[in-house]
């Protein structure tokens, strides 16, 4: 299974550089400032599974509130590495669709602090008094538990 989802990802990713994928969701607050918190699992090409979180603070262009599901892909070589602190550039644009509520999608660059592999996230959001276009800016920290290793390639 882990192969199998792997063999997908390369033919989505020309540059065939992805050890790690993360299926996530995104909770979002930004006015000005910006608040986050990712919630996920993560695998890699080595079999292992494990639990992620992320919590993030930083500047925002744009004001309100939002939920998003996403897929990251890093460069990392395991989920063990991809833990840490990073720098995060990122941004979304949403589609009103009824009164304040929009919907749209995002994407997010990161790079890690400690060892300079780099993610990105592309993500579909739902947000709620969000002006239609937001960029922001942030340090976050992220961490990997309860692993299980089910053996890879």
């Amino acid at each position: 299974m882990i192969n199998t989802i792997f063999l997908v990802m390369d033919n989505i990713v020309p540059d065939n550089d992805v050890n790690v994928i993360v299926f996530e969701t995104i909770y979002f607050f930004g006015c000005g400032g910006e608040i986050s918190y990712t919630k996920g699992f993560c695998i890699d090409r080595d079999g292992n599974i494990g639990s992620f979180s992320s919590f993030g603070l930083g500047a925002d262009l744009g004001c309100g509130v939002s939920v998003g599901w996403g897929i990251s892909t890093s460069n990392a070589p395991t989920i063990y590495d991809f833990k840490g602190y990073g720098l995060n550039i990122g941004g979304s644009f949403g589609i009103p669709i009824a009164g304040p509520i929009s919907v749209g999608p995002g994407y997010e660059w990161a790079i890690a602090i400690d060892n300079g592999y780099t993610t990105n996230t592309y993500s579909l959001n739902i947000g709620i008094g969000k002006i239609p276009f937001e960029m922001h800016a942030s340090l976050s920290n992220s961490w990997v538990y309860d692993v299980y290793s089910f053996g890879g390639d």
